[in-house]
């Protein structure tokens, strides 16, 4: 049975985004209501220093997917590991960030575990057990809340509205396997 809420933490040049922070605290919120633990799939090359700073905000375990296949960032490769680890650990809810990396990865993983998402959020609840996402309509006149009955509940969250709180927790690391079959990759950065 889905338990628990798992973020996908986002770095760039070995430090982690704001967003990441965000993502955790929020996290770790939704849990304290359920008693839940919060987990974090966080990619990338020479990244594992990183998963510290995460427990600081409320994180109880980070999967860590370090390998050279992870960075730079191409969505195909990441969208693989992340619906891996998603897939492996079976969380209830999957929050990403509304960034410009996480608009781009969301949507690939949310079809990958063919689950629903919620984008661009401005909040996030448990209501009678449910998670629920608000999100502006109609160019922020109005704001819907999304009740998915998919699981996991899956949400990006927009960046600089949910507040990066520190918990001083300290979370544990596991390590993922970050490789992917390079056949696989159809992008390629050029700079």
């Amino acid at each position: 049975m889905a338990k628990g809420v798992m973020i996908v933490a986002e770095q760039r040049d070995g430090a982690l985004r704001k967003i990441s922070l965000e993502l955790a605290a929020t996290a770790r919120k939704l849990a304290d209501q359920s008693g839940d633990e919060v987990s974090a799939i966080l990619l990338g090359s020479g990244i594992e220093g990183l998963a510290a700073q995460l427990g600081n905000y409320g994180v109880d375990k980070v999967f860590v997917g370090d390998s050279q296949a992870m960075e730079p960032y191409i969505t195909e490769a990441h969208a693989t590991v992340v619906a891996k680890v998603v897939k492996d650990n079976d969380p209830a809810i999957l929050l990403l960030g509304a960034s410009v990396q996480g608009k781009d990865l969301s949507s690939r993983v949310a079809a990958k575990l063919a689950t629903g998402l919620a984008t661009d959020c401005t909040d996030v609840k448990i209501a009678e057990g449910k998670f629920v996402a608000v999100r502006p309509m109609y160019a922020g006149k109005c704001f819907g809340e999304i009740v998915t009955s998919s699981s996991p509940a899956m949400a990006s969250l927009r960046p600089n509205v949910f507040p990066a709180v520190e918990n001083a927790k300290a979370g544990t690391v596991v390590k993922v396997d970050a490789a992917v079959d390079a056949a696989s990759i159809k992008s390629k950065v050029l700079e």
